[in-house]
């Protein structure tokens, strides 16, 4: 309402003002350099973020604050608030704790100079009545740990590497019918759909991220390509980098702690994205050294079971939860579903959801 009022003003002053919708962890980089290394995003606001109309407002309850700061030069570097606890700290970027009385700036062993400039000016700005205390990782006061809910295990690195490398985010999908990796610049959390397969590479790991709804064939094609990418990397790279598998909603914070502003909520707010999850059984992060192990249930091309004892809580052994139609035979398959397997997979996402649930199969 306010962009349409101003658009209107200027207008009436000859001018032709410009609309542009900006969607939040998606900002080009010549919106940061409006703000000159000084963009501040704070949690609460619109829940819903145009998605979810009845979704509920929400705002920080808590007298402390924290601030994630990021990037590599005025024109990408940004402080995002994040959970106020110690576990969403991590030792490659800056951060700011406000409390009432103190705002302390915090020095990850491996934050980058730019970012440390950076820090000091956003923590100038969000100072008012407080005093700044600058610190070194290694060197916090007791103080400093009892304001994040007490000191627990965040990620460190003994190893940093002696260049910066920034981690890269490539989205692998077979739905064109190949196989296909696409890059994604200034990705996000939301970048990660459950029904595809993502390679982060973050240089001394390489992750393959796997979404409750990506096929089996996708997920093959990921880890082959994740192990030929560490083979042959022409950056000087071990041969030993590892590719580590992990799965949707269960991202350990050495993966988490390349995206600014990581909800850990992210994919159970979705009910049908939370119910896969449980039925997958998904766990933490694995090490992978073959593309087979990328396979962990039985291939319903070769493996068939009774509409019976797949319904509804069913789940034989070897049956990935998320796929239990596929299981069925043909001819059982037209008789539950009123169509065939090829009709079927012609429909819309939403379509095949909303059988799969009517039939039990979910």
């Amino acid at each position: 309402m306010l962009t349409t009022n101003l658009a209107d003003q200027l207008a009436a002053d000859g001018k032709q003002p410009v609309h542009v919708r900006v969607v939040q962890n998606k900002e080009p980089n010549h919106f940061y350099a409006l703000f000159k290394g000084k963009f501040i995003v704070r949690s609460g606001g619109k829940a819903s973020g145009f998605k979810n109309v009845s979704a509920v407002d929400t705002e920080s309850k808590s007298d402390n604050q924290l601030f994630h700061v990021k990037g590599t030069n005025e024109y990408n570097t940004r402080a995002v608030q994040v959970p106020e606890v110690s576990a969403s700290l991590n030792s490659g970027d800056v951060f700011i704790l406000l409390t009432p009385r103190t705002e302390y700036l915090w020095y990850g062993t491996g934050a980058n100079k730019e970012e440390r400039n950076h820090g000091k000016s956003i923590s100038k700005m969000m100072k008012e009545s407080r005093n700044i205390l600058e610190v070194e990782e290694g060197k916090e006061a007791d103080a400093f740990w009892t304001a994040l809910g007490g000191k627990t295990e965040y990620v460190t690195s003994k190893e940093l590497p002696e260049a910066a490398h920034d981690p890269r985010l490539f989205q692998g999908s077979n739905a064109t019918g190949r196989f296909k990796l696409d890059e994604i610049f200034n990705y996000a959390q939301d970048d990660l759909t459950p029904d595809d397969v993502f390679i982060l590479d973050t240089y001394n790991e390489v992750w393959v991220w796997v979404g409750v709804e990506a096929n089996e064939n996708e997920k093959k094609e990921a880890f082959t390509a994740a192990l030929d990418y560490v083979a042959n990397a022409p950056d000087g790279r071990s041969a030993d980098t590892p590719v580590m598998r992990v799965d949707c909603g269960r991202e350990p914070p050495l993966f988490t702690c390349h995206f600014i502003g990581w909800d850990n909520d992210h994919f159970s707010k979705d009910p049908y994205i939370a119910k896969l999850m449980e039925l997958k059984g998904v766990e933490g992060a694995t090490r992978i050294t073959s593309a087979a192990e990328a396979s962990d249930f039985l291939d319903p091309k070769t493996n068939k079971f009774p509409y019976d004892d797949l319904k509804n809580h069913g789940k034989p052994k070897g049956v990935d939860g998320s796929r239990k139609e596929e299981y069925l035979a043909d001819d059982e398959f037209a008789d539950v579903f009123g169509c065939s397997k090829g009709d079927y997979g012609k429909m819309a996402a939403w379509k095949k959801k909303q059988l799969k649930q009517k039939n039990g199969l979910f």
